[in-house]
């Protein structure tokens, strides 16, 4: 059976669709699923958990950088599939503080991806606020609101492989190939 793969939105789709499809091993063994926002991803995960046999991965968003609340996040989420599930069946994933950092994990990679070197202040507030900064990069201005069809073009047309290297993106890889095995 397939991993699922639950997310908070279409744009954290995209992300992980174009990094994960690079990964040969991964093909054909994961579905990615949009959820819909934090609270509709995890209740989704949930009902997937409750009524199937399903292995589901939740990805969320941490919303902060504090190192205080991403851990208690982190508990609450895995709590509320640990309600309906052993844990063997569910990973919670948190990306802090949005799923946009995987783009800013590596400076030389995010500059080479949007082809434009990265001040000092424009690399801080990537690494803090990088749903804005990818906005900043792809609209020209601050920006939460991004054009998912730039984004899928631009992610189409890099070679997204070295991202596979991500701590999320690995251990994503080793929830798909441990349910697939």
């Amino acid at each position: 059976m397939k991993a699922l793969i639950i997310t908070e939105g279409k744009l954290d789709q995209l992300l992980l669709e174009g990094i994960l499809k690079t990964h040969p091993r991964l093909r054909g063994r994961y579905t990615i699923v949009v959820g819909g926002g934090e609270s509709s991803a995890a209740s989704l995960a949930r009902s997937y958990l409750a009524t199937s046999d399903a292995r589901v991965a939740l990805i969320a968003d941490a919303d902060t950088n504090d190192p205080d609340e991403v851990p208690r996040k982190h508990a609450a989420l895995s709590d509320a599939l640990g309600a309906v599930a052993a844990a063997d069946r569910y990973l919670v994933l948190l990306a802090v503080p949005e799923i946009e950092i995987i783009l800013f994990a590596d400076r030389e990679l995010a500059e080479s991806l949007f082809d434009r070197k990265l001040n000092a202040s424009d690399w801080a507030e990537a690494r803090n606020n990088p749903k804005l900064m990818l906005g900043k990069l792809m609209q020209g201005t601050p920006t939460r609101i991004i054009n998912l069809s730039k984004l899928a073009h631009l992610l189409l047309h890099h070679d997204l492989k070295p991202f596979l290297q991500l701590p999320l993106i690995k251990a994503i890889e080793n929830f798909v190939l441990r349910e697939a095995a």
